[in-house]
């Protein structure tokens, strides 16, 4: 499946432009609210669409949006519950004339704070935190919320893209590193990374518990879709009308 979604995005839904994956990480106090309601994860996703149009409207003026595919991630090392964003984002955006813009520099630090409150804003409107803890988290000298914003990918690099792309869809836990102790009934995870922990030994029962929380509810869509990537434009595009991009900007991936 990731394989052919990889070469799907490349070959056929990417435009032509420079591309970059971006990251997008909450602090460990919030996973809870996401764990009980997997609906947050398309609100955080839409947080990601709105910080990313906001920044450049602020780089290269009003009414400029870019083409977002998110991928909805739940797991972490040892298959640990850790929602997070991956997204493939155009290093630019087009107005409501199709005219493009690139965005040359990125502010890691301006991202953030766009992030953080986007995702207070929908939690505090939901009557999910509290301005108290709001502020607890606001007093941390790292606030655990962070958009780490990966290379740029040339427009005629389809293999880098393909595997940006393949790398986002993959799944929570790769087969190879994980071996089962029949005598002990344990699970082992290998590490994984440069940053790993190292290796995790888990009760049978207790795998399958934490692998269960990853499972996505039915006809839920773990990839979301944004501006030129959203369905409507995609419709457009293929019915050939002299309106094809308008409404572009617009949200269509829930």
């Amino acid at each position: 499946m990731a394989e052919e979604w990889a070469g799907w995005f490349a070959d056929e839904l990417s435009e032509p432009v420079f591309h970059r994956q971006m990251v997008f990480t909450i602090p460990k106090i919030l996973r809870p609210y996401f764990l009980y309601d997997r609906k947050l994860l398309t609100e955080l996703s839409r947080a990601a669409h709105r910080v990313v149009s906001r920044f450049m409207e602020m780089a290269v003026g009003a009414g400029v949006r870019p083409a977002m595919a998110i991928v909805k991630h739940t797991f972490g090392e040892g298959v640990r519950f850790h929602p997070h964003l991956h997204a493939l984002v155009t290093s630019g955006g087009w107005d409501r004339s199709r005219v493009w813009h690139p965005v040359s520099t990125w502010d890691q630090g301006v991202l953030r704070e766009l992030f953080e409150i986007e995702v207070f804003r929908f939690l505090r409107k939901r009557d999910l935190l509290s301005r108290e803890r709001m502020e607890l988290i606001l007093s941390w000298p790292h606030s655990g919320f962070n958009v780490h914003i990966g290379e740029a990918v040339a427009p005629d690099d389809k293999i880098s893209l393909t595997r940006v792309a393949r790398y986002m869809l993959r799944a929570s836990v790769v087969m190879s590193r994980i071996s089962y102790d029949r005598d002990h009934a344990t699970v082992r995870i290998d590490p994984h990374g440069p940053h790993s922990e190292g290796p995790i030994e888990l009760d049978v029962l207790d795998f399958i518990a934490r692998l269960s929380v990853h499972i996505p509810e039915a006809h839920e869509r773990l990839v979301l879709y944004y501006g030129l990537c959203s369905n409507a434009s995609r419709q457009r595009r293929v019915s050939g009308s002299r309106h094809v991009y308008r409404g572009f900007w617009a949200e269509n991936g829930h």
